[in-house]
């Protein structure tokens, strides 16, 4: 997606490509841009097309010629995504960071290493925004992980994803864990519901090197549903801390052996984010394929969620979507 708007703002236009040479550069963009694009450069790309309308009207264009491929190409379309979230995080990132998370706190909190390293923060969330946050948390009624790119959710909840992929998080993360998390891959997903298999015992894949799970339930007086860390692969009784899932409890976990945890089925909603800081750019790519993300939501629309920033040229909202390969940006006149 980078690639494509990138291509765009050269002068001239763009130089047609071959289909072997469009399909290079379609993995090429898939594997590495989200990973190589600077936040400047995303914000230009956000400012650009919020003030020059011929470009803004090219890359549409542009885009709508591509669309067979970019619908298609699930890594492509998952790019897109976080194109999108890198704009808004890179966009207000630290602003949201500052102001949603309570980096503090969760600075101040000792690390736990008994059985495994892990962090539990409450009220990591700030109080007066929970709130717009759980209001805007999207209708999710079946049961698994969606990617949070790909949710209908409202602006509260963007700003809260955005949070999380912020520089500042990750560097608190990277403090308190002793680890370098700056080239790893994440994978922001959202969960609205559990189905009673939930909770089975595990210990993450080891493809995952940090899993932040942040709770965003209003209440709960369930016993079952509660994490609890665990000591032994066999025992739900035997654990170390038990965390009830309310709105604003953060908790983060270094994946190893050990790293025993879950919890006593449940059947409802349990609503909840989770991040993970992966190996490498193909377990992202693995993990789509895994849940099937990639069929379930073509069936529906390969990408609902939308973005709706300030413009920097002041005369709107720079609303950035997804639909269907028809449009993916617009500035919105106040």
């Amino acid at each position: 997606m980078a690639t494509l708007l990138e291509t765009s703002s050269r002068a001239g236009g763009a130089t047609r490509l071959s289909g072997r040479e469009e399909g290079r550069s379609r993995a090429s963009t898939s594997s590495a841009c989200v990973e190589t694009k600077t936040g400047g450069g995303c914000i230009a790309i956000a400012v650009r097309l919020a003030r020059d309308r011929a470009w803004r009207t090219e890359v549409k264009k542009r885009i709508a010629r591509q669309k067979h491929h970019l619908y298609r190409d699930d890594a492509a379309i998952s790019v897109l995504g976080k194109f999108l979230l890198m704009v808004t995080a890179r966009f207000m990132g630290k602003e949201a960071a500052v102001t949603l998370l309570d980096l503090d706190r969760l600075r101040a909190t000792p690390l736990c290493r008994d059985p495994f390293d892990f962090v539990v923060v409450e009220n990591f969330v700030r109080r007066g925004e929970l709130g717009a946050i759980l209001g805007d948390f999207p209708k999710i009624h079946a049961h698994g992980s969606f990617p949070v790119e790909r949710v209908r959710c409202g602006p509260a909840f963007l700003r809260l994803a955005s949070s999380l992929t912020a520089p500042e998080l990750r560097s608190a993360v990277e403090e308190k864990f002793d680890v370098d998390l700056g080239q790893r891959p994440t994978i922001l997903t959202v969960r609205g519901t559990s189905d009673g298999k939930d909770g089975r015992i595990h210990t993450d894949s080891a493809s995952k090197i940090i899993t932040l799970l942040l709770y965003l339930n209003l209440s709960w007086d369930n016993e079952e549903g509660r994490l609890r860390l665990l000591r032994r692969p066999d025992d739900l009784d035997d654990y170390a801390r038990e965390v009830v899932p309310l709105a604003g409890t953060m908790l983060a976990f270094r994946r190893s052996e050990r790293s025993f945890h879950g919890h006593r089925p449940h059947v409802g909603e349990r609503r909840m984010l989770q991040l993970n800081w992966v190996t490498g750019p193909e377990v992202v790519r693995r993990e789509l394929n895994r849940h099937n993300w990639s069929a379930r939501l073509k069936a529906l629309n390969p990408f609902r969620a939308q973005l709706m920033l300030p413009s920097l040229s002041g005369n709107g909202l720079l609303q950035l979507f997804w639909n269907g390969g028809r449009q993916v940006v617009r500035l919105v006149e106040r």
